[in-house]
């Protein structure tokens, strides 16, 4: 089980002094609830771009990404971002779940 992730018209340019470089230049998908993709492309096309945005580790410099209900992109720094990454991501998109690793070769309580 997982969340529906919707990607619309997501641009990202980093900006380094003059020069800048477009990550994603308007890119727009949709991902249903409970579906296994895969995220292929070369060396550059903007993959890892991608997921940072969607997992809330970096800004999207236009466009907006949506995991459930929660709008990634109109999150603000740091507060919001970190209670999505804190709430959301690390738990698998299980909203107040507790993900437990059990230190090898012991069985949980």
């Amino acid at each position: 089980m997982g969340l529906e992730i919707i990607v619309k018209d997501l641009v990202k340019v980093y900006r380094i002094e003059t020069v800048e470089v477009q990550a994603l230049r308007g890119l727009s998908m949709e991902v249903k609830e409970g579906e296994i993709v895969s995220i292929i492309g070369p060396s550059g096309s903007g993959k890892t771009t991608l997921l940072n945005i969607v997992g809330g580790l970096s800004s999207a410099t236009a466009g907006s990404a949506k995991v459930g209900a929660i709008e990634v992109t109109a999150l603000k720094p740091y507060s919001d971002l970190n209670s999505h990454r804190e709430h959301r991501v690390a738990n698998d998109g299980h909203e107040g779940s507790q993900r437990r690793e059990k230190p090898a070769g012991q069985e949980p309580p």
